[in-house]
């Protein structure tokens, strides 16, 4: 076993995966230490998927990135196709998802 199918299966069996750690609109400011970001270098056509537990729950990655390649033109298409997907396999969750698909001619460094 791959430590990337190790820590695939560890992620999606985890007691504590779907406890919320982080959220937006607290009334509470968060402390310094909590605040996180990613760097992410950025090209042309990328696409950003962004989904709840909801989603990469029943679906696996792969699952997503098949329906990504086949309509990648068509991001409601996307979007409609992964729920189906989590609908099909029983729905455990509500199901977010936020699709962004990249079309600028000089990207920089996006840090979220």
């Amino acid at each position: 076993m791959s430590s990337k199918h190790g820590q695939e299966i560890f992620i999606r069996t985890h007691p504590a995966r779907n406890q919320l750690t982080r959220a937006l609109g607290l009334q509470t400011p968060l402390p310094d230490y909590f605040i996180e970001s990613v760097s992410l270098d950025l090209q042309n056509d990328d696409l950003l998927l962004l989904c709840s537990d909801g989603v990469w729950e029943p679906i696996t990655e792969e699952d997503m990135v098949k329906v990504l390649q086949k309509n990648a033109d068509d991001l409601p298409q996307v979007a409609y196709e992964i729920l189906n997907l989590v609908l099909e396999r029983g729905a455990p969750d509500n199901a977010t998802i936020l699709l962004v698909h990249l079309r600028e001619t000089n990207l920089r460094t996006l840090m979220i």
